[in-house]
């Protein structure tokens, strides 16, 4: 399963809604608001599109203004859960 960082620019409330909307619980991992990481088998456009922020011939999506981005590699410091999240998700 691929692991993708959705980041809010602007109203996150919108984008948390358009999340628990359309992804089960067990598959987000908030990391503070307007952060998330989405645990799913698609494209990064296909998660923008599901979240709303699909809109190219205008200034704002419906959404709002967010970045889609697929991990690839990373490291850092964090909760052991967010750590044991991404792990199980990454062997699925």
């Amino acid at each position: 399963m691929a692991i993708y960082a959705v980041m809010a620019v602007s109203d996150p409330e919108k984008i948390e809604r358009a999340i628990k909307a359309n992804y089960p619980a067990k598959d987000v991992y908030e990391l503070k608001s307007g952060e998330w990481l989405i645990a799913v088998d698609n494209t990064a456009y296909a998660v923008s599109q599901t979240l709303g922020l699909d809109a190219p011939d205008k200034k704002e999506s419906a959404a709002g203004l967010a970045m889609v981005a697929r991990l690839e590699a990373y490291w850092g410091y964090h909760n052991q859960s967010l750590w044991d999240w991404m792990s199980l998700k990454e062997r699925q």
